[in-house]
């Protein structure tokens, strides 16, 4: 299974200006009565955005949500969901789609969310708060612990920490990351057999994301922290705030925070700036970056903002970058397929970090191994074709 990741970009060096500017981009959100959408979580599949969305008190316009043209439009993809509660939930292994939220189990669509059908069994709850995707199952956070399914959801398996409202989860190497409530994270090293705590205690993690082996994470009213040796040790980078969502690339952090808005750190957590100009809302909880924009789902509708106003920093130019797509599936697990014309086809192929490093070269083949690469993003090139991937 396939896990998905949505930080591919990149941009010129440089410095935050100050006038970035966000856009409401609720087309197709918006109740015929002007009651904008609470919009859960937004992820990128097939180059489709998907959101989930509430709307407070019309519970027949809550559900899923699709664009094919970057937000500019929405239309919906609900039949077979449960609308009667908000969606807390989302993530894709390539082929199926699983969402869940409060009191709504579990929902599998594998026709790219046309129709959802109910896949609760073996599952205690039914309130679902955080996934992830670890050697090839499929995990799942609820009220009721973790749960894990091999079979596309047909049957669910309790993996520890029963009876703990799990808010976060995050899949790291051969490791699996768990932001409980009541405060501290727990690792798991053998796929959820046992745990052990890893840190942060009496500090509720409502969020979790990877660069490369760093973890970052987003906790409740006190800001964010950060481990670079797998959860040994943490370090503070951003004091006093409750954190619902992140967004990492290179040096750049965003981070979205509860009645707080927008921050941005160009240099790795060292320093902070608010940018919350245009955001009618500042109750950030989901983050998304596509291309050239970042997305914020807000508890008051979906904005987007152009990713050149912010100038981040030590992120090249893309400019060089392929216009035609040749490697898929992106994101990645296990391999990527190189589709390229055959004069390509007796060069090098050379994948590198995102921070221009070399981390892999062969001579061409169809089908590449990138099982032992870190989770994050990285770029493929042969000869004059560079594309960007995600390894999840």
């Amino acid at each position: 299974m396939k896990k998905l990741i949505l930080l591919v970009i990149i941009i010129l060096s440089g410095h935050v200006t100050v006038n970035a500017q966000w856009v409401e981009c609720t087309n197709g959100l918006t109740e015929q009565g002007g009651n904008k959408a609470s919009v859960n979580f937004s992820i990128l599949k097939d180059s489709i955005l998907y959101a989930a969305v509430y709307y407070y008190g019309n519970c027949s316009a809550n559900g899923i949500y699709i664009s094919s043209d970057n937000g500019d439009s929405w239309v919906a993809r609900n039949s077979g969901l449960d609308k009667g509660f908000p969606l807390l939930s989302i993530v894709n292994d390539g082929n199926n789609m699983f969402t869940g939220g409060l009191f709504t189990g579990m929902f599998l669509s594998s026709d790219s969310g046309k129709s959802w059908k109910p896949k609760n069994s073996g599952l205690k709850n039914n309130i679902v708060r955080s996934f992830t995707l670890h050697n090839n199952e499929i995990y799942v956070g609820l009220d009721s612990g973790i749960y894990s399914s091999s079979d596309n959801g047909d049957n669910w398996v309790l993996k520890g920490l029963g009876n703990t409202r799990i808010y976060s989860l995050l899949s790291l190497e051969n490791n699996i990351f768990a932001g409980i409530k009541g405060g501290q994270i727990f690792r798991s090293s053998n796929d959820g057999k046992s745990w052990n705590y890893s840190g942060l205690s009496g500090i509720e993690v409502r969020c979790l994301f990877t660069r490369n082996k760093e973890i970052f994470a987003g906790t409740w009213d006190r800001g964010i922290y950060h481990s670079s040796d797998f959860g040994k040790n943490w370090n503070y980078i951003l004091p006093g705030k409750t954190v619902l969502s992140l967004a990492v690339i290179g040096k750049n952090i965003f981070a979205g925070a509860f009645d707080d808005g927008m921050f941005l750190s160009i240099d790795n957590g060292a320093t902070w700036k608010a940018i919350n100009n245009g955001l009618n809302n500042n109750y950030i909880v989901s983050l998304l970056i596509n291309g050239d924009y970042i997305f914020a789902g807000t508890q008051d509708g979906l904005y987007r903002a152009k990713l050149s106003d912010f100038v981040l920093s030590e992120i090249e130019n893309d400019s060089y970058m392929s216009n035609v797509n040749f490697s898929y599936p992106n994101p990645a697990l296990s391999y990527i397929t190189l589709s390229l014309p055959i004069e390509y086809q007796t060069s090098q192929v050379k994948i590198y970090s995102i921070e221009g490093i070399t981390v892999f070269e062969t001579e061409y083949l169809d089908k590449i191994d990138v099982s032992r690469l870190a989770s994050g993003v990285y770029y493929v090139r042969v000869k004059d074709k560079v594309m960007k991937f995600v390894k999840i």
